[in-house]
């Protein structure tokens, strides 16, 4: 078994493993260079997986990087804290909502029409944004 799933392994029953696990957060780091063509030499075609594995470090992911690997749809309802990917073993159905997604230089701004009147959410959207390396749109105005 891989030495570095023993240890967490250990750590989850509550037992203490015989080292210390360093668990970077290259996500942040990979896609932010990746984004910005600054990847180091020899890193450029890599996935973060592979960085991962080259660095011999434990691969970290939590959140997948919605904006690189879905198409813009599955962000139009992020304001309102939903948002679909490939990656989810579901997928949340907008089909009968009334709305337009406005896109811009820097945002995205999705208005919803109901039977009591409209309801507007914008978030960060833009190259701009994406140089930053984050891998989902910050929520400028919730639609609460």
């Amino acid at each position: 078994m891989n030495s570095y799933k023993y240890s967490m392994l250990e750590i989850i029953r509550g037992e203490i493993p015989n080292r210390l696990l360093f668990v970077p957060r290259l996500d942040i780091w990979y896609h932010q260079n990746k984004a910005r063509g600054t990847l180091p030499r020899g890193y450029e075609n890599l996935s973060l997986m592979d960085v991962s594995s080259k660095l011999g470090v434990v691969f970290h992911s939590v959140v997948p990087d919605f904006i690189r690997s879905a198409p813009v749809e599955d962000l139009y309802h992020r304001g309102l804290g939903f948002y679909n990917n490939p990656d989810f073993p579901y997928m949340v159905d907008f089909g009968d909502l009334e709305y337009d997604v406005h896109i811009s230089e820097d945002e995205m701004i999705t208005i919803y029409y109901t039977t009591k009147g409209e309801i507007k959410t914008r978030c960060n959207y833009g190259a701009k944004f994406f140089k930053t390396g984050s891998s989902i749109p910050n929520i400028i105005e919730p639609a609460v």
